[in-house]
């Protein structure tokens, strides 16, 4: 009888200690502190270092929004659950339609000056924003992509009212890219970088790169990440989204992601119900494609796209 009430105990204590540590990875994941060293990814960290993560969480300052050095017009808007979010207007010589881009998971608006330089390039004017809790917005939470959709539909609406005359495309990277699939509002295009499947996929990963199988760790993440957010996480699913999507889109996944496999990329870009190209960049990561590759790729879905609007493609 002694023994038996010993293992229960240790049973119950071990699904506390659990639970605990689920709990304060869901807290440190989502909740920015205003200064210190960002932790490295799983491949970077030694045995030491995984296990102090394991016991302490991740540490994420929030982003520095960075500067922009082409003339811009730095601009603001609010969304629909009151945050004021943040933002460069940044013009192309001839501004044939508007991009809005969107940046991933505890960056900011500033890792995206590469793609707009290159839109620009194509002759697109570009809005680069922060999320809420990045960069020069405000706030100090993320919900990696489910309130992050209501920044979106903020963006999209400033840029049709501030341009009516302009298509919109929106290109997001990662949660950015799972941002604009939740969202989906009427626009011209989407072009998506590194969507993940499901939000429990991509967060499973992460804990296989710390040599820690997915279940029950990514459950009892998001489980607890839900509670303390008040959505349902397991819900967070890119793939149900895209069924939505009926404008032409533009997928891009890197064939050696870790984050995002190709096929969970390729997954959202079968569901869309639009005209969908995939394009898999073979030496690419997680995002960051520019390159002339993908200013080609992006050049001929944009000549595509805008001519079909205007009525002129075949």
């Amino acid at each position: 009888m002694k023994r038996r009430k010993i293992v229960w105990l240790a049973i119950a204590g071990l699904f506390f200690l659990l639970n605990f540590v689920a709990y304060r990875h869901a807290y440190r994941m989502t909740h920015f502190v205003p200064a210190g060293n960002r932790t490295a990814s799983p491949e970077n960290l030694s045995f030491a270092g995984k296990l102090g993560v394991l016991v302490t969480g991740v540490t994420v300052p929030k982003s520095d929004g960075g500067r922009m050095t082409n003339a811009h017009h730095a601009v603001t808007f609010m969304t629909a659950d009151g945050i004021k979010l943040a933002a460069w207007d940044v013009p192309a010589a001839t501004n044939r339609a508007v991009a809005i881009l969107f940046h991933g998971y505890a960056t900011s608006k500033a890792v995206m000056k590469s793609e707009a330089a290159i839109l620009r390039e194509l002759g697109l004017r570009t809005v680069l924003v922060d999320f809420r809790g990045a960069g020069d917005s405000e706030g100090w939470v993320t919900t990696v992509g489910w309130k992050e959709a209501l920044d979106v539909t903020a963006a999209t609406d400033w840029a049709q009212r501030k341009y009516p005359g302009l298509p919109v495309i929106l290109l997001g990277q990662s949660m950015g890219a799972v941002a604009v699939l939740r969202a989906n509002p009427r626009v011209e295009g989407m072009i998506l970088e590194c969507p993940y499947d499901k939000f429990l996929t991509t967060v499973g990963h992460r804990y296989r790169q710390m040599g820690l199988p997915a279940f029950p760790f990514a459950h009892l993440l998001l489980f607890w990440g839900g509670v303390q957010h008040g959505f349902d996480p397991f819900r967070l699913n890119p793939v149900r989204e895209a069924e939505r999507v009926t404008c032409p889109a533009l997928v891009l996944a890197g064939e050696h992601d870790p984050w995002v496999l190709p096929a969970e990329a390729r997954s959202v870009a079968s569901a869309m119900k639009g005209p969908t190209q995939f394009v898999l960049f073979t030496n690419g990561g997680h995002g960051s494609f520019a390159s002339e590759e993908y200013r080609l790729t992006l050049g001929a879905w944009l000549d595509a796209t805008l001519s079909r609007r205007s009525g002129t493609g075949k």
